[in-house]
C-alpha cells in the first residue's frame, strides 16, 4: 500500500533568528502550549513520490552527496547533508529540488524538533494564513507581495485562507514569513508553515507476537516470499477490525473452545453431534476448526499468538456430524441466530436439504439481507463445478487457492463456479517451487493438533508454542480468510446485501498471475484461450474491498469510480496500475485505456453498456475537417449511486511520454487551461461545453461488466483531429478524467503535472496512447519521444514486439541510454517490417533511468489486425 504523509495545518506562533542547530528560537503554539522549535541545520526532510523505490531514494541522496539519516513512516525521509549549513542556504536547497522536478521527490523541506513530538515537522516552501474576515483580497496581495512571496492557491474550504508560496527572493523563509504574518494580529487568525506531517502509518500492526509469520496477512517476503501476495490486512484493519456485533459462523468437526486466541470473540453456538451447547471435541477432529476458526477470527492485538483477519467480529462455532440433516441444521442455526457470514472449510455432496439450507442462509439471513456464505473449493486437482458440486450453487461464494508467491500451485482445482482465491498452501506447494511457507494460525492446545503429527519437511513447527501451527493449509485455510474479510466489509457496511458484498470482493480483487490466469479484458474474469477457469476474480484484497465501503475520511463511503488503464485494471491503487502482481513480473502499459474509443466517420451506431466492449475502435480521421467521436465509458464499484460524475477530455500528440499540463491546469480544473498548446480540450457532444456531466452513476463493477445488468455510462465527446503532419504521427494520445464531491481526483494527483505519474496512480484519470492499424507488410511511424521533466534525464527506449518482426528505433535506438534537456521534444521515427499474416502488438515505451532502477515515465502501443 501507498501510505501518504500529508500537509498539515496547524495553529503555530512563530519567532525567527536561529542560526545553530541547538539554539531554539522558533516556536510552535499547540492548544496554548509554547513549544520550542529546533532546527536541524545538517538535515532536509524529503516526501517521496508513490512507487518510489529504495535505491532511487538512494541514489537521488548520493548524486548530491547526501546520506539517507532516517527512514519515517509515510513515505518521509531525512537526508545528511553532511555538513551544517547556513539557514538560509537550507532554505534555499528545497527551492533548488522543487525546480529540478526530480522524479523521486514530491516535496522537501528543513527539519524541525521540538519536546513532546513524536516526530520531527518538515517546513515546505508554502504557509497556510487565515486574513480575518473583513480583509478585503487586494489588501492581501499587498501583504504577500510586500515579503515577495506569492499566492499559490485560496481554500475551497474556509474564507479568506490562503496557501502563500514562498519564492527565492521572498525576504525569509516559510517559519520567518510565518511569523511576520502572525504578528498582524489585527488582519491575521493564524499563519504557520504547511508543514509535512509525520501521521502514524495507515496500517494497524498487532502486538500478537506471531503475526511476522502470518504472511497472508503482510507479505514481506518472508522465506523468499514475494513482497504484498497478502490480503493487505494491516491497511484495511486500520480502517476497520471488525466488530462484536457482526458474527462469522464456522461450521466444522469440531474445536478447542478453550483456547485464549479464540475466548475472546465466541459467541454461543452449538454441538449438532452431542446436541448441547459445547462444540468441543479434543480429538484430532478439532485440530481443523480451531485452526479455521483462528484464521477467520482470532482476537488479534491481545499480545499472544496470531490474529484472525476479522480480529475483533464475533465467532459461533458449529460442530458438525457427517449428516444430511444435522448439516442442514447447522446452516439453518448459523443464519436464524445472526450470523453475517457463514464459512464452510469442507466439502460435501449437493444433496437437496443441504442445498436448500445454504439457499435459505443466503436468501434470509439478516433479516433479508442474507448472510454471505463461502464455501471451500475442493483441494484435489480438477473442476469442481457442476451438478455434483456445491461450489457451483450461485448464492456461495468459492473460494479457491494462491501462494505466497501469488501463484497458483500446481494441484489446485478450478472451474467457472470459483469466485475468488486467497492466499495459503497445499502440500505440494513447496516442493513444486509454486510457494515457500504455510498458514500460521491457531492450533489445540498442547501437543494434540497439528503439532502433534510427524514432522514434515516442508513445514516445521515450533515446539515452544504449540498452541499454535505453522501448517495449517488448502483451501480450508483461504476460505475462513475470505470469510473474515468479509466481516470487515459488513462491520463497516452492515445494510450490504449478501450479493453486494460478494460483487465488492470480486470487483476488488487483484489480477495475480496473469500469464496464467489469463484475465478476460471485457469483465476482469479468469478466461484462458483453451481449458477451464483457474483464477476467478483474482486474489481478496481486504484494504480495497474495506476502502470502498467505509465511511470517511479512510474510505470512500460506498462510491468509487473509476476509469480503467489496461486490461488488468478495474480500479484498485494499491499499487499503480501499470504495475503487474509477482516477483518480477514486470509492467503493463497504463496508456491503453479500455474506457476510451473512437468512431471516425462514417460513424457506427453509439454504443451501450453492454456492447462497449465490442464496439469498433478506430483510428482518427484527421482530413476533410473530419469530425471524430470519442466515447468514454465511467463505471463506479461502490454499492452506493454517484449523484454526479464530471467528465473532462483532452488530446495531445502522438508520443512516449506526455507533455506536462499546464501550471494552470489544476488550479481552474474543471475550467480549461489558458494554456492550450499542448492539451487541447475537447467539447461535449451533448452540451457543446468542455465537460460531461453523468448524472446518477449507480453500481457498474467488474462482476455486471458486459451483461444487461451493466450501469456504466458514456459520455461522447467531439474531437476534430488536426490536419496530417508528415514530420509527426496521425496518432493522438486521450486523456480523460472524472471528478465528482464524493469521489474527486485525489490532492497528490492535482499537485502533479507528471501526466504518465498521475495516470496509473490515480483511478479518476487515464489515457489511450495506441493505434489500430492494418496489417500491412512496413511502414514507418512518427512519433514525439519526451522529457516530461523541467530537468534533464537520461533515459531509454524499450520495445517489445511478436517474434519475427523486425522493428528499430530513429534517432534514438532501442536500449541505448541518452540524454535529453529539461522539457525537450526529439521527432522520431519507428520502422517496422513484419510477416503477411502477423497481427499482433508493438509497444515502445520510454523509461528514466535512475541509479541502477528504471521508472516507466511513458510509452505507446500500436495494435496490428486484420480489417473486418
Amino acid at each position: 500500500m501507498r501510505i501518504l504523509a500529508i500537509f498539515g495545518a496547524i495553529a503555530v506562533l512563530l519567532a525567527c533568528g536561529a542560526t545553530r542547530a541547538q539554539q531554539p528560537t522558533d516556536f510552535l503554539d499547540l492548544q496554548g502550549e509554547k513549544v520550542p522549535l529546533t532546527l536541524s541545520l545538517d538535515r532536509l526532510g524529503i516526501l517521496v513520490k508513490d512507487g518510489t523505490t529504495a535505491d532511487q531514494i538512494k541514489d537521488f541522496a548520493g548524486r548530491r552527496g547526501y546520506k539517507i539519516a532516517q527512514a519515517l513512516p509515510g513515505g518521509v525521509y531525512l537526508l545528511d547533508i553532511g555538513r551544517e549549513a547556513d539557514r538560509s542556504e537550507l532554505a534555499q536547497l528545497p527551492l533548488g529540488i522543487k525546480r529540478e522536478n526530480d522524479p523521486v521527490v514530491a516535496q522537501s523541506g528543513f527539519v524541525v524538533t521540538g519536546p513532546g513530538l513524536d516526530y520531527p515537522l518538515i517546513v515546505t516552501d508554502e504557509i497556510i494564513i487565515q486574513f480575518k474576515p473583513g480583509v478585503s483580497v487586494e489588501r492581501i496581495n499587498t501583504l504577500v507581495a510586500q515579503q515577495a512571496a506569492s499566492i499559490a492557491k485560496a481554500s475551497d474550504y474556509y474564507p479568506n485562507q490562503f496557501i502563500v508560496r514562498v519564492e527565492e527572493a521572498s525576504k525569509g523563509d516559510a517559519l520567518q514569513l510565518s511569523s511576520r504574518f502572525q504578528s498582524m494580529a489585527d488582519l491575521v487568525d493564524f499563519a504557520h508553515p504547511n508543514f509535512i506531517m509525520i501521521l502514524e502509518p495507515q496500517q494497524m500492526i498487532p502486538n500478537d507476537p506471531l503475526f511476522g509469520d502470518q504472511w497472508h496477512h503482510q507479505n514481506t517476503g518472508q522465506e523468499s516470499g514475494t513482497h504484498d501476495a497478502d490480503i493487505d490486512a494491516p491497511q484495511a484493519w486500520a480502517i476497520e477490525r471488525g466488530s462484536a456485533a457482526t458474527t462469522i459462523a464456522i461450521i466444522d468437526l469440531g474445536f478447542d473452545v478453550m483456547h485464549p486466541d479464540l475466548q475472546p470473540n465466541l459467541v454461543n453456538g452449538w454441538d449438532f453431534v452431542d446436541n448441547d451447547n459445547d462444540p468441543s471435541d479434543l480429538t484430532q477432529q478439532g485440530r481443523h476448526g480451531t485452526s479455521a476458526a483462528g484464521v477467520a477470527a482470532a482476537r488479534g492485538n491481545n499480545s499472544i499468538g496470531v490474529s484472525g483477519s476479522c480480529p475483533e467480529c464475533s465467532l459461533m462455532l458449529i460442530r458438525i456430524p457427517p449428516s444430511t440433516a444435522a448439516i442442514g441444521d447447522a446452516i439453518g442455526y448459523a443464519a436464524s441466530s445472526g450470523a453475517a457470514i457463514i464459512s464452510n472449510s469442507w466439502a460435501a455432496t449437493p444433496i437437496p436439504a443441504i442445498v436448500n439450507a445454504l439457499n435459505s442462509a443466503a436468501t434470509t439471513g439478516r433479516g433479508g439481507l442474507g448472510s454471505v456464505v463461502l464455501i471451500a473449493m475442493r483441494n484435489s486437482t480438477g473442476n469442481d463445478c457442476g451438478p455434483t458440486r456445491l461450489p457451483s450453487l450461485g448464492s456461495l461464494i468459492a473460494i479457491g487457492r494462491s501462494t505466497n508467491l501469488d501463484l497458483v500451485d500446481d494441484s489446485p482445482s478450478f472451474g467457472d463456479c470459483m469466485d475468488l482465491m486467497a492466499p495459503t498452501a497445499w502440500t505440494t506447494t513447496i516442493s513444486s517451487g509454486k510457494g515457500t511457507l504455510w498458514i500460521t494460525t491457531t492450533d489445540m492446545l498442547g501437543p494434540a493438533g497439528y503439532n502433534s503429527m510427524l514432522p514434515d519437511p516442508d513445514c516445521a513447527e515450533d515446539p515452544s508454542a504449540l498452541d499454535y501451527t505453522h501448517c495449517f493449509i488448502g483451501s480450508s485455510s483461504s476460505t475462513p480468510l475470505t470469510a473474515g474479510v468479509a466481516g470487515l466489509v459488513l462491520t463497516a457496511s452492515p445494510a450490504l446485501t449478501r450479493l453486494q458484498v460478494q460483487r465488492l470482493l470480486q470487483d476488488t480483487a487483484d489480477k495475480i498471475d496473469d500469464a496464467a490466469g489469463a484475465y478476460a479484458p471485457g469483465n476482469g474474469y479468469s478466461a484462458p484461450v483453451s481449458g477451464d477457469p483457474t483464477h476467478a476474480w483474482g486474489r481478496v484484497n481486504a484494504f480495497e474491498a474495506v476502502r470502498v465501503v467505509a465511511a470517511a475520511p479512510n474510505g470512500r463511503a460506498g462510491v468509487d469510480i473509476f476509469l480503467r488503464d489496461n486490461r488488468l485494471d478495474w480500479g484498485n491503487t494499491e499499487q499503480p496500475s501499470n504495475t503487474l502482481f509477482g516477483a518480477g513480473s514486470g509492467t503493463i502499459g497504463h496508456w491503453e485505456s479500455m474506457d476510451i474509443k473512437v468512431d471516425a466517420p462514417p460513424y457506427q451506431p453509439a454504443p451501450a453498456a453492454a456492447t462497449f466492449e465490442v464496439f469498433s475502435d478506430e483510428t482518427p480521421s484527421a482530413v476533410n475537417g473530419d469530425i471524430n467521436r470519442v466515447y468514454v465509458r465511467v463505471r463506479n464499484r461502490g454499492p452506493q449511486t454517484a449523484t454526479t460524475t464530471t467528465v473532462k477530455l483532452h488530446w495531445a500528440q502522438f508520443g512516449t511520454a506526455l507533455p506536462p499540463l499546464p501550471n494552470d491546469f489544476w488550479s481552474l480544473f474543471p475550467v480549461d487551461s489558458a494554456d492550450t498548446s499542448q492539451w487541447h480540450p475537447l467539447n461535449c457532444a451533448a452540451t457543446n461545453a468542455s465537460t460531461c456531466v453523468v448524472s446518477n452513476l449507480s453500481y457498474s463493477g467488474a462482476s455486471v461488466a458486459m451483461t444487461s445488468g451493466d450501469a456504466a455510462r458514456i459520455a461522447q465527446f467531439d474531437f476534430p483531429a488536426p490536419p496530417v503532419h508528415q514530420a509527426l504521427s496521425n496518432h493522438f494520445c486521450l486523456l480523460a478524467m472524472v471528478d465528482s464531491p464524493q469521489d474527486p481526483i485525489s490532492q497528490a494527483s492535482k499537485a502533479s503535472f507528471f501526466v504518465d505519474g498521475i495516470t496509473p496512480s490515480d483511478n479518476n484519470v487515464t489515457h489511450r496512447n495506441y493505434a489500430n492499424l492494418r496489417t500491412i507488410h512496413s511502414l514507418v511511424e512518427r512519433f514525439l519521444v519526451r522529457n516530461p521533466f523541467d530537468r534533464p534525464i537520461q533515459t531509454e527506449l524499450r520495445l517489445t514486439a511478436p517474434a519475427g518482426w523486425k522493428v528499430s528505433s530513429e534517432p534514438y535506438p532501442v536500449g541505448k541510454p541518452f540524454q535529453m534537456k529539461p522539457l525537450e521534444e526529439v521527432r522520431a521515427a519507428l520502422t517496422i517490417d513484419k510477416p503477411t499474416a502477423g497481427d499482433g502488438i508493438v509497444t515502445l515505451s520510454q523509461e528514466e533511468l535512475t541509479g541502477e532502477k528504471a521508472i516507466l515515465i511513458g510509452g505507446f502501443s500500436l495494435r496490428f489486425q486484420a480489417e473486418k
